[in-house]
Parts: C-alpha cells; structure tokens; sequence
C-alpha cells in the first residue's frame, strides 16, 4: 500500500512531502519526507515533542498549518535547514535571537 501523500512547493526549501500511512482509516502520524527520511511532525513546527495526527480528509491543512509554524519556528531561531532540530541538550534560549 502507497502512503497517503501531501506536496508544498516552497521558494526557498524546494518541494516538501508530507505522508501518512496508507491503512489509516480514522488517524495517523504524519511523516515529513523532504530529505527521503521520514521525520514525524509534531507541534509548534518541530520535530520532536508532541506528534502531529492527520485523516485523509485533513491532512492538507494540517501539512499547511504546520508549515506555517515550522517556518515561524525557525525564524524564531534562526535555523535555516527545513528538517534540522536543534539537540535537545541545549535550551532553546540559545537559539532565541539576540536583542540588538
């Protein structure tokens, strides 16, 4: 069985796929694919935490909703790879911009 897929062109990160597996008929974990690695969505535009759950019939708004948070997320940060995660060892007042 194919995964149920979702694709978001972007200007500056390329295409981006987002798929959830094929059998879910009520939900399912969705999987971000841009590299050919499968990295589980989760809240707030990360990729670690809380996952991120999706029907067929929602998964395109909630690929969009998260891409919002994901590129808010990394200005917030200022990470500029789409699929990096700051370690979890650091405390992300590290990543937090600097007051100028």
């Amino acid at each position: 069985m194919t995964p149920i897929t979702h694709t978001i062109e972007t200007q500056n990160h390329g295409t981006v796929y987002f798929s959830i597996p094929a059998a879910t008929s009520n939900s399912g974990y969705v999987f971000l694919s841009k590299t050919g690695k499968g990295r589980i969505l989760c809240k707030g535009g990360q990729l670690y935490g809380d996952p991120v759950t999706a029907t067929p019939e929602t998964l395109a708004s909630v690929c969009r909703g998260w891409h919002r948070q994901r590129l808010q997320f990394m200005q917030k940060y200022r990470i500029k790879t789409y699929d990096y995660a700051p370690p979890l060892c650091y405390k992300m007042k590290r990543w937090r911009k600097k007051k100028r």
